[in-house]
């Protein structure tokens, strides 16, 4: 798995991974931080049961290093905001994934 690979090699032993990519989990050798369980139930309400239920999640609370925007959160929506903060950058795509950076001026 490429994504991890990079990660593991080009990021500090203890830099925080934002991923709602729970394959990720298994080849990551950082510490890495998904979404609480409850967010799902209501992520899933929203798109099977077509209910009109808020989601409260900000990808960015708990200070990731590194954001990891892969298929399944793409498809949720839940790093939308990534690309356009200004304290975050693009630094490589490995097929569906794309590896934001935290940068270090914001």
């Amino acid at each position: 798995m490429e994504a991890a690979e990079f990660l593991n090699s080009n990021t500090p032993p203890n830099a925080r991974v934002e991923t709602y990519e729970s394959e990720l989990f298994f080849f990551l050798q950082r510490p890495y931080h998904f979404p609480p369980d409850q967010l799902h139930v209501a992520l899933n309400r929203q798109m099977v049961l077509k209910q009109a239920v808020p989601i409260h999640y900000d990808p960015l609370a708990t200070q990731p290093d590194v954001v990891v925007v892969g298929s399944f959160s793409r498809m949720w929506q839940l790093y939308r905001i990534v690309p356009a903060t200004p304290g975050f950058r693009l630094v490589r795509s490995f097929g569906v994934y794309d590896i934001y950076e935290r940068i270090d001026s914001y």
